[in-house]
């Protein structure tokens, strides 16, 4: 009779030279990124091609777009054991890092959403995000539509706020997250384009946009260009500086000591004469000047470039017209 214990070995032997090939050198991953939201046998696995069924195998749920998530090998092996699915368990690492792959939404989405959040008057400032903004994923950039401010706080004091963000998990659902930053209220002011000389009219092309924090602007800043528009630098003027009150001055018609022409109307009457300016004037200033054929003292109005409508001292003007 031939030895039993040789056949039982014979046929142990068979059986692992049999399941050898269905195993062999097939190990779990240290680490995997995935795109589905869920994790199967199949992303876990290296090594020999694995069974084409693991696809549909469910090991785990996965995270939510550009986020990780550990899960225990025991785990793993009890969900594999399951499915029949071998491997070489020599190899298997204590646990597995899953990282969702996902597209981070660009802040400057977010702070669209914020501001439309705001009221009206408010919707012209400056938002600024604090870091954690920046992690916020979705799993395609087609999800950034989706993004939406649920709930806004904002304190003017401090020009700060938090705000609940929703966007989806990449799972067919929804999740939230708190962010925080600032809203600076903005105003634009004028400024200038070109550097100007003192006496220089300003025209609108010498007229460009700044914004400026609102606590920044104060009343000798000009905030409408049509103030500035027409008007004349006091003093040398340079680009991309706000400009103020200070700086301009209606344009001088009449500068000292120009010769001018003097006009008196009565009715029935018109009469000139020619006169020296003894101070500045622009249009609509009261001035005085000096007869130049008399040497006599009159007084008028400044109504354009070397124009005075004369309103005192009238003989004088009519006596050496």
């Amino acid at each position: 009779m031939k030895n039993p214990y040789k056949i039982i070995l014979a046929a142990s032997a068979l059986c692992l030279l049999s399941l050898a090939p269905a195993h062999a050198g097939r190990h779990l991953k240290g680490a995997i990124a995935v795109s589905a939201p869920v994790v199967t046998l199949a992303d876990v696995f290296e090594g020999d091609a694995a069974d084409p069924s693991w696809a549909g195998v469910v090991v785990a749920q996965s995270p939510s777009p550009g986020r990780q998530l550990v899960v225990r090998s025991a785990h793993i092996v009890e969900t594999a054991r399951s499915a029949g699915a071998m491997w070489d368990s020599a190899t298997t690492s204590p646990s597995i890092v899953i990282t969702r792959r996902g597209v981070t939404v660009p802040t400057d989405v977010i702070a669209k959403e914020i501001a439309a959040a705001l009221p009206a008057d408010k919707r012209t400032s400056n938002i600024t995000l604090n870091p954690g903004a920046a992690g916020i994923a979705v799993a395609t950039a087609s999800d950034f539509a989706a993004v939406k401010v649920t709930r806004l706080q904002y304190d003017p004091r401090s020009e700060s706020f938090n705000a609940t963000l929703s966007y989806p998990d990449g799972k067919g659902g929804k999740q939230s997250d708190v962010i925080t930053g600032r809203i600076v209220a903005m105003i634009d002011v004028p400024v200038l384009n070109t550097t100007l000389a003192p006496g220089a009219a300003i025209s609108a092309q010498d007229i460009d946009w700044l914004s400026l924090p609102a606590r920044q602007v104060n009343g000798n800043m000009i905030a409408n260009a049509d103030d500035a528009i027409g008007m004349a630098a006091r003093r040398a003027l340079r680009p991309g500086v706000p400009l103020r009150l200070s700086d301009i001055e209606r344009p001088r018609l009449v500068k000292r000591g120009d010769i001018v022409t003097m006009t008196l109307t009565k009715p029935g009457v018109a009469l000139t004469a020619t006169g020296r300016a003894m101070e500045n004037g622009a249009k609509g200033d009261r001035i005085r000047l000096v007869n130049t054929a008399s040497n006599r003292s009159v007084e008028g109005i400044v109504v354009s470039d070397r124009q005075v409508m004369v309103t005192t001292g009238m003989q004088v003007v009519a006596q050496y017209d």
